[in-house]
């Protein structure tokens, strides 16, 4: 009985990940960021845009997309980076 528990348990958290892994959304991601990006910047009294980012494939096995979004307020070479993992979760790395 505590075999079949166990088998049944391992095969739920076996398909939940499978699922996770193929229902991934890369345009969910990058708009994920973008937003918090937009509201980041408003809140400075920047006009922001979410077409200021771009999502480009992640650097390094960690990191599943990187985004890079370019604030026209801060002038050059001053930009935000999001680093998205595979599970989805994002770092913010900013200007300021």
């Amino acid at each position: 009985m505590v075999t079949l528990v166990l088998i049944l348990v391992s095969a739920f958290f076996g398909l939940r990940a499978g699922w996770h892994w193929a229902s991934r959304d890369e345009g969910a991601a990058i708009e994920t960021v973008a937003r918090d990006y937009v509201e980041m910047e408003q809140a400075r009294g920047h006009a922001a845009a979410m077409t200021d980012c771009a999502g480009h494939p992640g650097a390094s096995d960690d990191i599943w997309i990187t985004v890079i979004c370019d604030p026209p307020a801060l002038g050059p070479g001053k930009l935000y980076r999001y680093d998205i993992d595979h599970r989805g979760r994002w770092w913010r790395l900013n200007p300021y």
